[in-house]
């Protein structure tokens, strides 16, 4: 049996997706029967579901063009109905101040490893967290060992996330971040060739403070473990 971490925001809004031709009960039916097939296709005997807030976060305040390429795009518009089913039937969690992503990464973090913890969604995001992961959507599961998680992190940093409007390296795509991280096998590695390849400390930080996915509630991402006691400022200011 296995415990399971589940990413509430892609389960409303697929559910919703699907029924914008139909009504807010089958919305809400939709948003329920996914839960429960998760469940049931990996046997879980426990779970937890995090959904995000609606009010801005931290990365909002330290780069307000986060996300705002989603603001003229229409919601699912039976979303809240969804979401409320969430939190009503299966006890979701309401990320504030942070994102359901953080949340999901603390909770992976901090969960007993003897419960084969697990985080459920089609995010790719959370590949930077080492782990289990299962994407509900594909039936796939996939183990990201703590190596490839840093990967991750370091490539999406280069790479950016035109979903959340999160700029990354100018002139580094995918290819080139691939190509750029090659041969790097440690986490300083990674960071020394991204810091040569960023115009400035300054982008490089607020990158990875947007990337990054929390593992203990209210750590960012460590920036004087790279920059010294000065990075906390300057990635605030």
């Amino acid at each position: 049996m296995s415990y399971a971490l589940i990413d509430g925001d892609i389960v409303a809004f697929r559910a919703a997706s699907s029924a914008e031709k139909n009504n807010s009960r089958i919305a809400v039916y939709r948003c329920s029967d996914m839960m429960e097939r998760i469940l049931r296709d990996t046997e879980s005997s426990h779970f937890k579901v995090y959904i995000s807030g609606d009010q801005p976060t931290f990365r909002h305040e330290i780069y307000p063009l986060y996300k705002a390429n989603r603001l003229k795009r229409a919601r699912p518009q039976f979303l809240e109905d969804c979401r409320e089913n969430l939190c009503i039937q299966w006890g979701a969690q309401i990320a504030e101040g942070v994102e359901a992503d953080d949340l999901l990464g603390i909770g992976a973090t901090r969960c007993d490893p003897n419960l084969a913890p697990f985080i459920a969604t089609i995010d790719k995001d959370l590949q930077q967290v080492p782990g289990r992961h299962y994407n509900f959507v594909r039936d796939e599961w996939t183990e990201i060992s703590p190596a490839a998680a840093v990967y991750n992190f370091w490539w999406h940093v280069l790479v950016g996330d035109s979903t959340d409007n999160v700029p990354g390296c100018p002139g580094v795509g995918a290819v080139k971040a691939t190509k750029y991280l090659e041969g790097c096998e440690t986490d300083q590695e990674m960071f020394r060739t991204a810091r040569g390849l960023f115009p400035s400390d300054d982008e490089l930080i607020l990158n990875a403070t947007l990337i990054y996915v929390m593992r203990e509630e209210g750590k960012r991402w460590p920036h004087q473990k790279y920059f010294g006691s000065d990075a906390e400022e300057r990635s605030t200011s």
